[in-house]
């Protein structure tokens, strides 16, 4: 599915707030982004329409299970640009992470998984006793080696 760069920051930053937030609301989001809220009920109704969230006009926003696939991809995606920044090519962490978020974007599925295997071998990942995956959410929380480049969902 094509989205825009736009549309992925929504839909990260609902994916975020729902981790934080009993309730997203259009006012949440507009503050979170530093937007407008006519902006994001734009998008909000973009992202309804592609099923990517449950949103009827002035009550909560939630991501569907589609939605969230989509977001955990998102995240998955700018963490192993992000490693590959810093532990393979020695970039610093704070420019690392603005870099990311603009490869991220640019960057086929195809491009991200020959990435994702060339990072699981050259950082021998796949040595790790403790079925390291690029998935699961808590291995961003892992005390392992590499932990400190994973930060929190977009640190």
């Amino acid at each position: 599915m094509d989205l825009t760069k736009s549309l992925e920051e929504y839909i990260t930053t609902i994916y975020i707030l729902e981790q934080n937030e009993d309730r997203i609301r259009v006012t949440d989001i507009a503050e979170e982004m530093i937007v407008t809220k006519p902006s994001v009920n734009r998008a909000m109704k973009t992202l309804k329409e592609k099923g990517i969230i449950s949103y009827e006009p002035y009550s909560d926003i939630s991501l569907t299970e589609k939605g969230k696939k989509i977001a955990q991809n998102i995240l998955k995606k700018h963490d192993v640009v992000k490693i590959f920044l810093i532990e393979i090519l020695g970039v610093d962490e704070i420019t690392a992470s603005k870099d990311s978020a603009k490869i991220k974007s640019a960057i086929s599925e195809e491009t991200e998984e020959k990435l994702e295997q060339f990072m699981t071998k050259a950082l021998k990942i796949d040595e790790l006793k403790c079925n390291h995956s690029w998935e699961n959410e808590r291995c961003r929380e892992c005390k392992r080696p590499l932990s400190h480049l994973y930060t929190k969902i977009l640190g």
